[in-house]
């Protein structure tokens, strides 16, 4: 079993990894009083991030959410993205499809998202 101090320690060594920087996007929403939702201004975060071409197991998850080119951008940990998020990386907008469990030791936030055409 890891310690508290040995999972920080492997989050910050995965964060340094992280070389890239990107803005994430995610949407908000307010009741309205009449049992629907109100959209409001998107909440923003600016971090560090690393975007590949999905490969691996990730690949069959993201064929089974979308025909189209698919890649897992990995965020620090603690991250808020939701699946209704857009991540911005230089000039490229990504929209997130699902964002991935990484269980009890996660270090890391992984997304897989599409390229915003």
């Amino acid at each position: 079993m890891l310690s508290a101090a040995e999972l920080t320690a492997m989050r910050a060594v995965q964060q340094e990894s992280m070389l890239t920087s990107c803005t994430v996007s995610t949407p908000t929403s307010t009741p309205d009083g009449l049992g629907g939702q109100t959209d409001g201004t998107p909440s923003t975060t600016s971090t560090v991030c690393r975007v590949v071409p999905t490969g691996g197991r990730e690949s069959e998850i993201a064929a089974q959410l979308t025909e189209q080119v698919s890649y897992t951008i990995t965020l620090p940990y603690g991250t808020t993205i939701t699946a209704e998020s857009s991540v911005v990386v230089g000039g490229d907008t990504y929209r997130a499809l699902a964002v991935l469990d990484g269980g009890t030791y996660a270090t890391a936030i992984k997304v897989l998202a599409v390229k915003v055409v």
